[in-house]
C-alpha cells in the first residue's frame, strides 16, 4: 500500500544553516523541517508517519526525485535570494483549529516583514490568545516553511527560536527584515575606541585622536562630558 512506503528526507544549505526536511512521497507534502540533522527532524514526526520509516537522500539525488525535487528547488531558490520561494511549498502538521489558524497566519507574513505575537493572535482570529499563539510557534514542526522566525516580541525583540537566535537573525537578515550585524572586527574596533577614550577621560586628559577617528572622538568627548550624553544611563 502507498501509505506503507517510507518517507523521504534530505538537507539543503541555506543562509540560516543546513535545512533538513521530510516529505511524504505520495504527495510531496513537507511533514517536518528544521535547521538540524535529518535524523532529529525525522524523530519529531507524528507517530503514524514515523512508523513508516524515513529514507534519506543526498541533495543531488533528492533534486532528481519526483517527490523531493520541487521542494529542493524551492529551498535552493530561497537560499539564492528569492525570498518568497517557500510560500507555495505544501506543508502540513497536526494540531487543533486555533493552532492551524496561527500557522496559516504565519504563512501570510511576507518575507521581509515581521509580526508580533499579539498581531499573530489577532490575525488568527483571537486577539486575547497571545500566549496560545506563542505556543503554536513553539510547536511548529515546519520551520521555515511555516515561518515562525518572522514573529517577534512587541517592541521588536527577537524573542525565542527553537534553532537559536543566531539562526533566527540570519533568516531575518537574509529576507531583509533586519539590518545585517556588523563584522566582529568592526565591533572590536568600536569597543577599543570607547575604552581608550574612557580611560583618558578618567585621567583628566584628552590626547589628540588619530586623524581617521578625529570626528568620532570629538563627538564622544562632547557627549560623555555632559549630563544626558551617550555615557549616561538611559535606563
Amino acid at each position: 500500500m502507498m501509505t506503507e512506503t517510507p518517507l523521504l528526507a534530505t538537507a539543503v544549505p541555506t543562509p540560516g544553516g543546513t535545512l533538513a526536511f521530510v516529505v511524504t512521497p505520495e504527495d510531496g507534502v513537507v511533514r517536518a523541517a528544521g535547521f538540524e540533522p535529518v535524523g532529529e527532524t525525522a524523530a519529531r514526526l507524528p507517530e503514524p508517519l514515523l512508523a513508516r520509516g524515513v529514507r534519506e537522500l543526498t541533495e543531488v539525488d533528492a533534486a532528481a526525485d519526483p517527490a523531493l525535487g520541487a521542494v529542493v528547488g524551492a529551498v535552493r531558490r530561497y537560499a539564492a535570494g528569492e525570498r518568497g520561494a517557500l510560500d507555495a511549498v505544501p506543508a502540513e502538521q497536526p494540531g487543533g483549529p486555533f493552532f492551524h489558524a496561527v500557522w496559516s497566519a504565519m504563512r501570510a507574513i511576507p518575507a521581509g516583514r515581521t509580526a508580533s505575537y499579539a498581531e499573530l493572535a489577532a490575525a488568527a482570529g483571537n486577539p486575547k490568545a497571545v500566549r496560545a499563539a506563542g505556543s503554536a510557534c513553539a510547536r511548529n514542526l515546519l520551520a521555515p516553511f511555516v515561518p515562525c522566525h518572522r514573529v517577534l516580541r512587541t517592541g521588536g525583540d527577537l524573542g525565542g527560536y527553537y534553532y537559536g537566535l543566531g539562526t533566527k537573525r540570519a533568516l531575518l537578515e537574509h529576507e531583509g527584515a533586519l539590518t545585517p550585524t556588523p563584522p566582529v572586527a568592526e565591533l572590536d574596533l568600536g569597543l577599543e575606541l570607547d575604552l581608550d577614550l574612557q580611560r583618558d577621560l578618567n585621567h583628566g586628559r584628552q590626547p589628540p585622536p588619530p586623524a581617521n577617528v578625529r570626528a568620532l572622538t570629538s563627538y564622544r568627548t562632547s557627549t560623555l562630558g555632559r549630563p544626558g550624553g551617550d555615557g549616561g544611563d538611559h535606563g
